[in-house]
């Protein structure tokens, strides 16, 4: 058995729209040893995207950091490092969707994604940059397995707030993630007086050379933010414990009405694991 139940704080916000489909994910290496047999995984473009802007991001704001002032000059730099981050997330397979159907795309909206932050960053002043963090905790008490949160802070600023930066071709619902940080942050000594999200739409290739506008700054409720994270990973500790005594798939519940709900992007989509999302020929 397990020390402890690992989970990355960007995890925890997708938990709630089926929680089978992120256990297959989350516990993959102790489904498969139960004899579950679930798909391979493979990152999605959106998902690599917004890994590589993280990557430019830190490295523009530690230029910054370094000089006192942002340097523009910077961001074509960040960007090809960006570029690099992309291809080797990507270098065993991509999911690719209607937004960024290629990588001569990708890499056309990875470099205007960075362009179109540097008015944001350039309004930053960071304390803490791409820190990575991590507390035990458990909110079923003692008796329980302990939880490691884990997760990787974009940036602190002077003022006490953390932004975290998002892409997307939708608004984000970060609270649970957002609250995952500000707990661990203050269970470290760090001191947070808020959260904000930075949000860039990933935009089609058309729209994109025309020229993305700048991040919406989107700030976000601390106390609600830290109420959803401590909310869901009780839930997810109260399944595991669940699943350890009856190694039972229904211990995570499925929801078959989830827009992901699928053989793209679900591990769990027609396997041993779940059955819930009808058949692999289904349309999508």
């Amino acid at each position: 058995m397990s020390e402890y139940i690992e989970i990355r704080c960007s995890s925890i916000p997708s938990y709630g729209d089926c929680p089978r489909r992120s256990a297959a994910k989350l516990f993959r290496e102790t489904l498969v040893a139960d004899g579950f047999l679930l798909n391979p995984s493979r990152p999605s473009a959106a998902a690599a995207i917004g890994t590589a802007i993280h990557k430019g991001v830190a490295n523009l704001l530690r230029a910054k950091q370094a000089t006192g002032e942002f340097i523009a000059s910077e961001v074509a730099n960040a960007a090809g490092l960006a570029w690099e981050s992309f291809n080797e997330e990507t270098k065993e397979g991509v999911i690719w969707d209607k937004t960024t159907p290629h990588g001569m795309t990708a890499e056309a909206q990875i470099r205007g994604l960075l362009y179109s932050f540097v008015p944001i960053l350039d309004s930053i002043t960071p304390t803490h940059i791409e820190v990575p963090l991590e507390a035990i905790i458990s909110p079923l008490g003692e008796q329980a397995i302990p939880v490691k949160v884990t997760g990787t802070m974009d940036v602190r600023d002077v003022m006490g707030v953390i932004h975290d930066h998002k892409t997307g071709t939708k608004q984000p619902s970060p609270q649970a993630q957002l609250g995952g940080y500000i707990a661990v942050c203050r269970l470290n000594d760090i001191e947070v007086t808020g959260a904000r999200v930075n949000f860039a739409k990933r935009e089609g290739i058309k729209k994109t050379n025309e020229g993305l506008r700048a991040p919406k700054p989107i700030p976000f409720d601390a106390e609600e933010c830290l109420s959803a994270f401590w909310s869901t990973v009780e839930e997810i500790q109260r399944h595991y414990e669940k699943y350890l005594e009856a190694k039972d798939p229904w211990s995570f519940p499925a929801n078959p009405m989830s827009m992901l709900c699928t053989p793209k992007y679900c591990n769990a989509h027609c396997t041993n694991f779940c059955t819930m999302g009808g058949t692999e020929d289904a349309e999508e």
